[in-house]
This record gives structure tokens, sequence and C-alpha cells, in this order.
């Protein structure tokens, strides 16, 4: 009796089901011989590729994942296989394009957002493939024989796992560092104080607003706090992994830093406030033992969540959900530390376990409801990990004092990030039954901050020609990057309540890049300049001055007072309507003349557009 190619099929599927891989490849290989190129012969490829992993024969099953496409491109299926199989090669960046071009085929909503999170998860893959290749790298005159996928990895605009990972009590700062206990006047007292003499009044739902409520949601961890941890006559007594406690914390440091403060426990003879914190978080780590998640960089997000995945049936879930939770929250609250105990790389890293954690649980177990995975999943923590991550990156950027050590601190990251907050905003829907306070928090907050963050790195590259400049050269910035920076800076003011604390910084930093690049008029200066001191005077009175040294505002009143000497001495048709040309910085030996390069044909170079020229001179060193 003929074996017909549906009954081969019939018996290949069948071993497949009952998982014998190597009979299923030698039937498959039959049914291959007896099918056209098409969409049935593409799904049999795709199968026998999908068994030779399981046999660990990754180039088998890369080949066959290949051959899937060319019998059907239009094969999403087909698309997964390759990436599948690339992944267990290493060969990130083709299992990335895979995965999108999966996204592209795929005719459902749930697979395009399944192959974008399996894109990430590709990502993570590569950049822990590229700390692991940093770490054993030989020295720099034989880097060249280093893998050119780690390289390509390093590259990448994904973020990367660079540096170790902080080890739990290296996250937490001892008292010597920054104690955070509220001992003089703080923000909130000169508001309150504002309110009960002054009659002041704020907008509930604006910048004052999202700072009480993270301040009140601290309040709230600190109640937890010092019920959960204190002192009994046997020693000290610690209850593990109350939902609260970490979680209030947490919610105050995604919201602004300016809400965390510690008060001293109301039991006397207890311990430090911040001594407790650090207790909970190692005791609770010790006991949902994730100890080892977070001490060695060996463990990938990957293998953290499929770990956790395993403890279910033994431990289960719903004590899963609370170890998860807490590994998540202490990433954060370390993270935060880290920044201040001025340590940015491991900030970072921190930040970005949590977030990497994070998006590979919501992946993994996406056929979970919500309520399964818990709250630390929420699209809003995610969002608030993104920016505190974002921010962190750009404080280590500014802070950073070579080009070496600004690599731990990339650009192309802070973008991503930022084009991730702008791109994945909750739906409309998601605020409809809350307050107001509550759509500022979780969507013109991030909103605002990735503008901030696109800002921040435009202006970075626009000022990449003063970070070569000869002494007795005039430059000017990079204008087209300059005028997007600028297009950002201006999203960021717009975006942000007048009474942010930050949007001071917004409008000094964007208008003094507004004044390198040209274009604005004398009067639109004005006016800039006159709103940004407005918002400064208004912040200062809560949140403090500026430092009596701040470049972008110092710069700002200097040229603001160049414009206005320049008029009193211009000829009768300028006015303030005139348009300021690009500012040149120059540097000036001793004794130099500038204007033996600031020459007529200098100032009237097509990109020199404009009335009014003015200068940013310095001495050169």
């Amino acid at each position: 009796m003929l074996t017909t190619t549906d009954d081969l099929k019939a018996k290949a599927n069948a071993a497949y089901s009952k998982k014998d891989w190597r009979e299923a490849v030698r039937l498959f290989a039959e049914v291959v011989e007896h099918e056209q190129d098409g969409p049935a012969k593409a799904t049999v490829l795709a199968k026998r590729s999908a068994a030779y992993v399981k046999l660990e024969d990754y180039s088998s099953a890369l080949a066959d994942a290949e051959l899937a496409v060319e019998a059907d491109p239009s094969a999403a299926l087909a698309q997964v296989r390759i990436a599948e199989a690339a992944l267990k090669l290493k060969e990130f960046e083709k299992a990335e394009k895979a995965y999108v071009h999966a996204g592209e085929l795929a005719t459902d909503t749930s697979s395009r957002k399944r192959y974008k999170e399996a894109v990430k998860s590709v990502q993570r893959a590569a950049r822990h493939e590229a700390t692991t290749q940093e770490k054993s790298a030989p020295p720099p005159s034989s880097a060249a024989s280093g893998s050119s996928t780690a390289r390509k990895a390093n590259r990448r605009s994904a973020p990367r796992a660079r540096g170790t990972r902080p080890s739990i009590s290296a996250s937490l700062p001892s008292r010597t560092d920054h104690d955070f206990t509220v001992t003089s006047e703080t923000w909130r007292d000169r508001l309150i104080h504002s309110m009960t003499n002054d009659g002041f009044q704020y907008q509930p739902e604006g910048g004052i607003g999202v700072a009480l409520a993270a301040w009140n949601q601290c309040e709230l961890g600190l109640q937890h706090l010092h019920r959960t941890v204190y002192m009994v006559p046997a020693g000290l007594h610690v209850d593990l992994f109350n939902p609260d406690c970490l979680t209030m914390f947490c919610d105050c440091i995604l919201s602004t830093e300016l809400g965390f403060h510690l008060s001293p426990s109301p039991n006397p003879g207890d311990l430090p406030t911040l001594t407790k914190l650090r207790k909970l978080i190692e005791a609770e780590a010790d006991k949902g033992d994730f100890c080892k998640y977070l001490t060695d960089s060996k463990w990938t997000p990957q293998q953290i969540v499929q770990d956790l995945n395993k403890r279910i049936p033994g431990e289960g879930r719903q004590l899963i959900r609370r170890f998860t939770a807490s590994l998540i929250n202490g990433r954060i609250i370390g993270g935060f530390f880290c920044h201040y105990a001025k340590k940015p790389k491991q900030a970072v890293v921190s930040y970005r376990l949590a977030l990497d954690v994070l998006e590979e649980g919501n992946r993994q177990w996406a056929h979970e409801s919500q309520g399964t995975r818990g709250n630390v999943f929420s699209p809003t923590v995610v969002r608030g990990v993104k920016v505190v991550l974002m921010k962190a990156l750009m404080r280590g950027h500014q802070q950073a004092k070579t080009d070496e050590e600004r690599r731990d601190f990339p650009l192309d990251e802070i973008e991503e990030l930022a084009d991730s907050l702008l791109e994945d905003e909750l739906p409309e829907s998601y605020y409809t039954r809350q307050a107001a306070i509550f759509r500022t928090g979780f969507q013109l907050l991030p909103r605002w901050e990735a503008y901030a963050g696109l800002a921040y790195a435009s202006a970075y590259r626009a000022e990449e020609p003063f970070r070569n400049q000869q002494p007795g050269v005039p430059v000017i910035v990079n204008l087209e990057l300059a005028r997007q920076a600028n297009d950002w800076y201006d999203a960021a003011a717009s975006a942000m309540p007048f009474d942010w604390h930050q949007k001071r910084d917004i409008l000094w930093a964007g208008l003094r890049l507004r004044l390198l690049t040209g274009g604005s008029t004398i009067k639109e200066v004005r006016e800039r300049a006159a709103e940004a001191k407005r918002v400064d005077d208004f912040a200062t009175r809560f949140f403090g001055p500026l430092p009596a040294k701040h470049e972008p505002r110092d710069f700002v009143d200097l040229q603001a007072q160049a414009c206005e000497q320049w008029l009193r001495t211009a000829s009768p048709h300028h006015s303030p309507n005139s348009i300021l040309k690009p500012i040149p910085r120059i540097h000036c030996p001793p004794g130099f003349d500038s204007s033996t390069v600031l020459t007529k044909e200098f100032w009237e170079a097509p990109h020199m557009e404009g009335e009014v020229g003015l200068i940013d001179a310095t001495m050169a060193r």
C-alpha cells in the first residue's frame, strides 16, 4: 500500500506532537520531497526547523527556516523560525531583522505585539553577550580579533547592560553617603507656609500636585516600613513581602525624586530608617532566593523570568508574584540610591535590570492577566522605569568627563527610550475614571521627559564642533541638529506645567541653544528670557535657587545684554524685530585679534543668515 503525502504529514505531525524530534525530522524530510513551493511546504519546513532547534542542531534549523521563506515569502512563521535559530547561534542582528519582518507580515494585532516584544528580547540577549565579550576581551592591541557580532551589538541603539550589577548592599548608601532624613525646611514646608500665610493655591493637576502626590506615597511607604521592620527583644523582626511597602517608595521615585524623604521611626530605640529599608530589601532577596539574579551577571533577564516560571509549580503563583515584585522594586530603589551615592553607572545598570525583567516578564507571561502577573507589570510602572533610566543616562552623560566615560551612557539609548515613551502612550480610556493628577503623572510627565531626552541628545550632537575647536578659529553649532533640538526643547516646555520644578532648566537650556542657532528676533529673545526668569523665580520660591554659576542662564543673560547694546548702537532701520545670526564661539589666545577671523566674509556666509552678529568669546587655555 502506497503512503500518501497526507499520511506522511500526519505521521510527522504525530511525532512532532509526541516530541519525538528525530522521527519528526526524518518524516518531515520525506514530506518536503513531495511538496511544491507554497504555504504548505513552508509550514513543513518551519516545523522541521523547530524540531532541529529541539535537537540543538541550530545550523540545520536556520537552513530550513530560510528554505521556508523561499517557499512562501509571506509566511510570518518562517521568519520566526529564522529568528529562533539565529538567536541560538548568537546571530543577533539576523534574529532581530527576522522578528521585525515577522511583525510586518503578521495579520493580527496580538502577533505583531508579540513579535515586537521578541525584538526587545533579542536586543537584551545581544547586549548581554556584548557585556560578556567585554569582560573576556583581550587587551586593546589584539581587540580586532573579537566577535563582529559582539561589536555590532555594542553599537546598537538598544540599552546595553555595561558594567557589573551593583550588589544589594552597594545599591543602598550608608548614612555617611546620603541620609535622606528630613532635618531642615523642605520645599513642602515652604509650600504649606505660603498656603497658610499668603493664601497661595496650587493647581491639583500641576507640577506641585505631582510632587505632593509623590511625597504622600513616600509617607505611606514609611508607615509600612516602620510596621514591617522593627526591633524586638530577640533582635530585628522583619515581615516579608508586604505588597505595599517597597511599592509605595517606587511609586514616589517613578513620579519625582522631589517626593522622596525619610523620617525617623516613631519607635524608641529603633534602627535608622535607611538601615531598615536596606534590611528589608536584603531579607526579601534572601528569602525569595533571587540574590543570585542580582549578583551574578550571567543571569540574563530571559533566564531570570524562566527560572521564576519554573518555580511556580512548587512555590505557587502568588509567592512568585511577590518575589518578582520585590526583585523589581528593589532594583528601582537601588538605582535611585546609586544615583545619590554618585555612582551613575551602577544606577543605570540597576534601572536597566528592572526594565529588562519587566519587559521580559510581560513577554513570557503575556498569556496571564494583569492581576495574575501583579501591578508591578502595569504599563505605568514600565513607563516610569523607562523615564528614570533615561534620566539616569542623561545625568551620567552630563557628568562624564571623557568620551570613554560617556560610552557608558549612550545617546542612542536615551533616544530609544524617549521614542518608546512617545510611541507607547496609554490609550485615552485609561484615564477616563482617574483623577486629573493621574493623567499628569502617567501621561504628560513621561511625554515631557521624552521630549527633554530627545532635546538633550540632539543638542549634544549639535555642539560637536565646539568640542573639536582650535584656538582662534570661530565655529558654530550644527544648525540642522540644533534646530531639531530647539523643537524638542519647545515641545518639552510646552508639555510641562508652569509649576514643574525642572521647567526652568528646560527653558534656559532651550534659549541658550536657540541663541547659538540664530534665527530668532531680539524681541523673541526678550520674551523667552522673561518667561524663563518668571518660571525660575517661581521655582526658587519653593525649590530653592539654581546654582550661582548656571551656564545656560548665564549665557542667556550675557547675550541678552549684548542684544540690547547692539540695538543702542545699530543704524535706525534696525529694531527689536531684527534677526540674530548664529552665534560663533571662538577661543582667543592672549593678544589675539578676533576681527582677523570674524571678517565680513565670515558674517556674510550663506549659513550666517540674519542681521545681528553676536559672539561667544572665551580665553583659550
